[in-house]
């Protein structure tokens, strides 16, 4: 805006060009002749042009007052906006930038005009940046990226890059908003150190209920083995007998021979299966046989539930598809049900010597399962006509530490554990029914063609 003095001398010098330009006219005879009447008519005229010009000179003038104050309000925005803003030129020189861009960088605003922005680019970003900008200079159009950069200090900080062109088809400049986003990449690696620690703990916690377990099952493992090893116990001396009578006939000894081989047989399959259930190992999802797993958990439970007066009883639909999932974590979830299970039936047959505990797994298949909308679904059920869990409490059977049983008989975090497997399998576990006719809990789980692989690589989902 210029000042009075500057405007002063513009109209000053204006007035003589008009008036010399006037005389030139008058001696060369270009003005018309006038008579008195067009003279005061002319002096009218030019009166009232003077008002209006007076008049348009003001709103000029109130006009530059407001875009001055205008401009000092957008000055203020750009120098204190909470981002760096920078114009930089299509070779990544600097041309103008704010104080907040001056501050992120460390350093005097006037000292950073002409310099390569890649100076404050960490050498790990260079590849980063380069590429950001050679594809906003030949796309023109917006581009974000986020850089690993150091102040001139040498003092390093993470920034977001949000890059635009400056204005289409007439300059080639580029512009750049900078945000520091170092605290908010703190804070995701400590939520990842924090997930690995958790992912730790629960993978320990699971290992835990396990041998738990294993412990709530070793008088009936050691029956199901001591079982077998009496019979080939029997067979062996009465072999041996009958080679030292020299009695034995040969169809006789293959008949025991064949019984040992049987039970030994069953034997490894029990002692195997302890070893795997056991073992402590990071999740292997592959295609699991929801069937064959519920086959190999009976293998370890039957016999004992049967020595109980816990009448089993299974319903599995042949030629069921399998699941992608972790054998060893859905055995673990099947166990824990039925033992659970045999807790329940086992508390009222000690009540109610006429009672008979039934134990009851089925297993179904549907391109929909009903209540959750997952597509492609096997549905395992596990039913028991023990007793029914109270309703005011469950909806607190799968939180963690949550027990029905007495002090030292349960850790409260079988059903936890087992919600977050089946959550980590992208499935449900819910209990259906539960009453006086007993409990009845169903596991959904999506066959294998379902991409699960991302829901195996995440931490199991325990807590909830």
């Amino acid at each position: 805006m210029k000042d009075s003095r500057t405007d002063d001398s513009y109209y000053s010098e204006l007035r003589n060009k008009a008036e010399i330009s006037l005389l030139k006219q008058s001696a060369a005879g270009l003005l018309p002749e006038m008579t008195m009447e067009k003279i005061a008519h002319l002096v009218h005229e030019l009166q009232v042009h003077q008002i209006e010009l007076e008049m348009q000179n003001e709103e000029i003038r109130n006009t530059q007052v407001e875009l001055e104050i205008s401009r000092k309000h957008y000055t203020g925005l750009y120098d204190f906006a909470p981002a760096g803003y920078f114009t930089i030129s299509n070779k990544g020189l600097i041309i103008q930038l704010n104080l907040a861009g001056a501050s992120l960088l460390g350093a005097e605003r006037q000292s950073l005009t002409g310099i390569p922005f890649s100076r404050f680019v960490f050498p790990d970003s260079q590849d980063i940046w380069y590429l950001h900008h050679l594809d906003i200079s030949e796309k023109r159009k917006h581009q974000t990226c986020e850089l690993k950069m150091r102040k001139k200090d040498g003092s390093v900080f993470y920034a977001r890059i949000v890059s635009a062109p400056e204005k289409e088809g007439i300059t080639e400049n580029i512009c750049l908003i900078v945000t520091d986003v170092t605290e908010e990449i703190k804070m995701e690696e400590e939520m990842h150190r924090t997930r690995e620690e958790m992912k730790n703990l629960q993978s320990q916690l699971a290992q835990t209920s396990k041998m738990a377990a294993l412990g709530e099952m070793a008088a009936g493992l050691a029956h199901e083995l001591n079982q077998p090893l009496t019979v080939i116990r029997v067979n062996t001396q009465m072999g041996l007998e009958s080679l030292r009578e020299n009695t034995a006939e040969r169809e006789e000894l293959i008949r025991m021979l064949e019984s040992g081989e049987k039970h030994s047989t069953r034997m490894m399959d029990i002692i195997e299966n302890m070893l795997a259930f056991s073992r402590q190992s990071p999740a292997d999802f592959q295609s699991a046989d929801i069937n064959r797993i519920i086959e190999k958990t009976f293998l370890m439970m039957g016999q004992q539930l049967q020595a109980g007066g816990i009448q089993l009883k299974q319903s599995l639909c042949p030629d069921i598809p399998p699941v992608f999932g972790d054998a060893v974590q859905l055995e673990q979830v099947l166990l824990n049900l039925i033992l659970n299970a045999r807790d329940a039936l086992q508390s009222r047959m000690n009540t109610d010597s006429l009672f008979k505990g039934l134990l009851e797994i089925g297993t179904g298949y549907g391109p929909v399962c009903r209540d959750t909308g997952i597509r492609d679904c096997i549905e395992v059920t596990v039913r028991d006509n023990g007793s029914g869990i109270p309703e005011e409490i469950r909806e607190k059977i799968f939180n963690p530490f949550f027990t029905t049983k007495a002090v030292g008989s349960g850790t409260g975090m079988g059903l936890s554990i087992a919600y977050g497997i089946i959550r980590n399998h992208g499935g449900n576990i819910e209990l259906s029914e539960s009453g006086p006719a007993g409990n009845l809990f169903t596991i959904r789980l999506p066959v294998k063609n379902r991409d699960l692989r991302k829901a195996a690589a995440d931490p199991p989902y325990f807590f909830h």
